[in-house]
């Protein structure tokens, strides 16, 4: 018994032309530079900041004395939110963490510490 035509016979054989590759450095250059762009906008603002603010300057700082007393707040509620929430996270990780080393734990425990079901 023939074994079956492969699949690039069936493709010669139909006219079909074989599926043009497009090379990963001309689709993922575009990618590259605008990243390395956003780096390199990053790395001059923090720059000129540090010049700017030579014994340290937050975003509350910064903010107040460029943009006002509003975007200053804003800046700061924003850092405040931030830092809240990632204790959250990180307590929560710690006891889901501690729950699953020891299975003999309650999983209401669980629950009731990080709202999620171990």
């Amino acid at each position: 018994m023939p074994s079956p035509p492969s699949p690039t016979a069936r493709r010669r054989r139909s006219g079909a032309s074989p599926p043009r590759r497009t090379g990963t450095l001309a689709v993922n250059l575009p990618i590259v530079v605008a990243i390395a762009a956003l780096l390199a906008i990053a790395t001059l603002s923090y720059r000129q900041t540090s010049f700017a603010y030579p014994s340290g300057g937050g975003s509350y700082i910064v903010a107040s004395d460029n943009l006002g007393e509003l975007p200053g707040l804003t800046a700061a509620a924003a850092l405040l939110i931030d830092y809240v929430l990632t204790v959250a996270a990180s307590i929560s990780a710690g006891v889901l963490a501690l729950m699953s080393a020891s299975p003999r734990s309650s999983p209401t425990s669980c629950r009731s510490a990080s709202g999620v079901s171990c």
